[in-house]
């Protein structure tokens, strides 16, 4: 059942490559950018953000960059905070004449006012995921992170990504886990990277254990397994014992809510999901394999027809 109220995040499949190298730096490497792609999403208004940034700045919450920025203001007689008010009328916070003043130095330092924007929307991303921080220590760490991806996606095209609950990432990083402990999270969150916004997927093993080191293709799978530590993972999850055991434990893990292994004309599929049980799975499974059935009959069909238009064409052409 999923929880209405559970905050998750949006990332990219291959920050699970750290995930067999260095744990916790992965996990940081993770929530950073869940943190970033929804900051992105973030609609930034400019009365807004200006109302943010003097809020934390009369408060001593600013950022060291942007502080360095007011102090400048302040010093230039650009900016001219009220210190007996700050920003309030009566009980609400509106600071209108420092808002103006900022607005109007904003316009001669466009440099300011993306510093500003960037603040702004991190901190309402942060405040929506339930995550607390320095933001600007999250914020170089994000640009950074983005900065990698967009290296392995120029190498080998645009990267799946996953949703992940906040929650089990904050554990993942306050918790003592063992190494087998992070290899369950790589497989949930590379079987995430699958279904994407389906209710199941259907898949097979060596594609869910690609996903699992972080890897969308087998060139960039290749690639991923120079790195000694992966290439264990990859090797060990591909015999079938270690991932039968494998699936097993995301089960009890409540990673995963059901599975089912069955033939499906000469190959062997998985169907696997997070929220269906094994009263719902079946179901769901088997109005899929209808629909499949339904589509290759329709695609005979359509052969069949247009190797008949292509007869008539050759016996009328004589």
């Amino acid at each position: 059942m999923v929880n209405q109220n559970d905050k998750y995040g949006l990332c990219s499949l291959c920050l699970i490559r750290k995930l067999h190298i260095n744990p916790k730096e992965a996990i940081t490497a993770i929530l950073h950018n869940a943190i970033s792609n929804y900051a992105i999403r973030v609609v930034s208004n400019g009365d807004a953000v200006l109302n943010c940034v003097i809020y934390d700045y009369y408060n001593n919450n600013l950022s060291p960059g942007l502080n360095n920025w007011f102090e400048g203001f302040i010093k230039a007689k650009q900016f001219n905070p009220d210190k007996g008010l700050r920003g309030f009328n009566g009980e609400a916070f509106d600071p209108s004449f420092e808002r103006k003043e900022l607005a109007e130095v904003a316009l001669c330092y466009p440099d300011f006012e993306m510093v500003c924007i960037e603040y702004y929307q991190f901190k309402k991303a942060m405040q929506a995921l339930n995550l607390a921080g320095d933001i600007t220590a999250i914020i170089n760490n994000a640009k950074i992170i983005n900065e990698q991806i967009l290296k392995y996606e120029d190498r080998f095209g645009k990267d799946a990504t996953f949703m992940v609950k906040i929650e089990t990432l904050l554990q993942f990083n306050n918790d003592d886990k063992i190494i087998y402990e992070f290899e369950l999270l790589a497989a949930f969150v590379g079987i995430k990277s699958i279904i994407g916004k389906k209710d199941f997927c259907s898949t097979t093993k060596s594609f869910i254990v690609m996903r699992m080191v972080g890897a969308k293709s087998q060139v960039a799978l290749q690639e991923s397994l120079n790195n000694p530590a992966i290439s264990n993972v990859y090797e060990r999850y591909n015999k079938r014992y270690h991932f039968d055991k494998l699936l097993i434990e995301l089960q009890k893990s409540n990673f995963i809510s059901a599975k089912i292994g069955m033939a499906v004309g000469v190959k062997s599929r998985l169907f696997i999901s997070c929220h269906l049980d094994y009263n719902l799975l079946p179901i769901a499974v088997a109005n899929y394999l209808q629909s499949k059935k339904n589509k290759n009959i329709h695609f005979k069909i359509k052969t069949q027809e247009r190797a008949a238009i292509e007869k008539i064409r050759e016996l009328t052409a004589k």
